[in-house]
Parts: C-alpha cells; sequence; structure tokens
C-alpha cells in the first residue's frame, strides 16, 4: 500500500469514527450540525507532502448561520475558508503548538487514528460543543477571550450577533467598532448600514 492509499484509509476510518457522533462528510471536510451552525474538521495537506510523505493538519472551525446570512446572503457553501472562528489541532493542547501528523510506508494506521482520535475526543470536542452552544462565540468574543480572529472582526461579528439578538451591550460594541475603524480609517459604512436594517 503506498502513501496515498494509506493516507485515504486514514480519512475514510476518520469518517466513520466521527460519523458515530453525528458527522457527515463533505470531500476533505467532516461537518457536524448544530441547528443552523455548524463545526467543521478540515484535513490539510502540506505543499511539502511527497510521493513517499504525507504531512498533514486538522484545521477546527464554526460558521454561524447569521453571520453567514449577513456577510454572504444565502450563499449555502461549507469549507474551512468560511469558518469565522477556526484554530489548528495542536493549539487545542496544553502546549498550544502546530501539529502536523505524517504518513509514510511504514505509518501503522491504527496508531495513527488512535493519536488522532484521543486529541479530537480529550481537546477539540468540548471546546467546539462550547462554542457552539446557543451564544457560544457571542459570549467568547464579548470576552474577548479565545476570539481566534482579529479584533477588527471580533467587533464586526460582534456588532452582528448582538444587533440580531437585541443583546443590552450593543451600543456599546457599535461604538467601539466605529471607534476602532476611525482611528485606522477602515470604511464600515456598509456594514452600518446593514445592521440598521436588521434592527
Amino acid at each position: 500500500m503506498n502513501v496515498n492509499e494509506k493516507f485515504k484509509e486514514f480519512e475514510d476510518r476518520l469518517y466513520n469514527k466521527l460519523k458515530e457522533t453525528g458527522f457527515i462528510r463533505l470531500r476533505n471536510n467532516f461537518i457536524l450540525k448544530q441547528g443552523e451552525d455548524v463545526g467543521l474538521i478540515n484535513i490539510q495537506k502540506s505543499k511539502s507532502s511527497s510521493r513517499d510523505l504525507i504531512k498533514f493538519t486538522l484545521n477546527i472551525g464554526i460558521i454561524l448561520k447569521d453571520l453567514s446570512l449577513f456577510y454572504n446572503g444565502h450563499k449555502k457553501k461549507i469549507s474551512v475558508d468560511d469558518c469565522h472562528w477556526q484554530k489548528r489541532i495542536g493549539f487545542f493542547l496544553p502546549d498550544s503548538n502546530d501539529l502536523w501528523f505524517e504518513i509514510t510506508y511504514n505509518t501503522s494506521i491504527d496508531l495513527l487514528l488512535d493519536s488522532v482520535l484521543k486529541i479530537l475526543k480529550n481537546y477539540v470536542a468540548p471546546e467546539l460543543q462550547e462554542l457552539l452552544q446557543s451564544n457560544g462565540l457571542l459570549n467568547t468574543w464579548l470576552e474577548n477571550k479565545n476570539t481566534n480572529v482579529t479584533e477588527f472582526d471580533r467587533l464586526l461579528n460582534l456588532s452582528v450577533l448582538m444587533t440580531k439578538s437585541k443583546h443590552p451591550q450593543t451600543n456599546m460594541v457599535i461604538t467601539d467598532l466605529i471607534n476602532y475603524a476611525n482611528k485606522r480609517h477602515l470604511s464600515i459604512d456598509l456594514h452600518l448600514q446593514k445592521l440598521n436594517e436588521i434592527k
């Protein structure tokens, strides 16, 4: 079995395990729906992979329906690039370092799969489930902890979620957004106009 076949076996077996917890597969993405929001696990191959060695990592992300509708209209695309929050698998671990896995001719898929599944179960799943709860990301961004976005995106996203939910601190966040944009000469006129339409 060559390394590409081993990699495909790993993907298939990983999906079979994730399927048991409610995930569905979309190409190299594994999708978990929570209401109309989406948790995503994406397999990213390294550009340095060769015919004798495949290096890969996992990107974990969240796509919120309210933000997707606000920014993209009724676009149905689901990919890692559309995530409103994302983090690579290694940064869920206590030492918080980028982590890449390797597949060679000698790799045991059993051991590799076991290693990946342990990280997903013990570190990724609890955080993903918490953030996918109602207002999970809103509260994370409001508390400015584990935001995984730029400060500008944090304020943009918060202004949308808080306006839609009529959060009592909405005006404060919109004021912070306006001040941030003014100091950096960023245009948010269209964003503010769209916010007014959903108030």
